[in-house]
């Protein structure tokens, strides 16, 4: 059992309230989603995880996260391998503003990262989703909130512009 949890990796997880926002360490785009921290959860060591103090600032981060922006200013800071780009860690993190509140742009984002939120998460969407292949998930996931993440490519623009 110490061994699993080397350093404390796992035992010294956040566990209060909040919400959780996880993106993967590696690939060529960032992906990442939003938990709230009363589920049952671990993170990995293939995700970064942050505990935002609210489900607002939550959803402004994972909304920079999956913004194709975003995507393509660390591209050219990533490691290539025969596949193209794969390297992500902290490179997204240099780009994001602190969340404010009090900024339009910001909550533009949020207002459309809690639709995207919500549209994935609908019922019709999980049962169709069940049995897909993890790698396909994500693409799938895209095609599902284009119109959602295009809105939110045009602010990050403008944000990050």
């Amino acid at each position: 059992m110490d061994w699993l949890n080397y350093r404390h990796k796992l035992t010294d997880q956040p566990v209060e309230g909040g919400y959780l926002v996880l993106y993967t360490t590696s690939g060529t785009n960032p992906c990442a989603c939003v938990i709230e921290k009363d589920k049952r959860f671990i993170a990995d060591t293939t995700t970064y995880y942050a505990l935002m103090r609210s489900k607002e600032e939550a959803l402004y981060v994972a909304s920079l996260l999956n913004s194709r922006v975003l995507a393509n200013m660390i591209s050219n800071n990533q490691a290539r391998g025969a596949f193209g780009e794969r390297h992500i860690h902290t490179l997204p993190l240099q780009h994001i503003p602190p969340f404010n509140p009090q900024n339009p742009l910001h909550l533009k984002l949020v207002e459309v990262a809690k639709k995207a939120h919500e549209k994935a998460g609908r019922p019709e969407i999980k049962e169709w989703l069940k049995g897909v292949h993890f790698n396909r998930i994500r693409t799938l996931g895209r095609h599902i909130l284009y119109f959602e993440l295009n809105k939110i490519d045009a602010i990050v623009a403008k944000l990050l512009g």
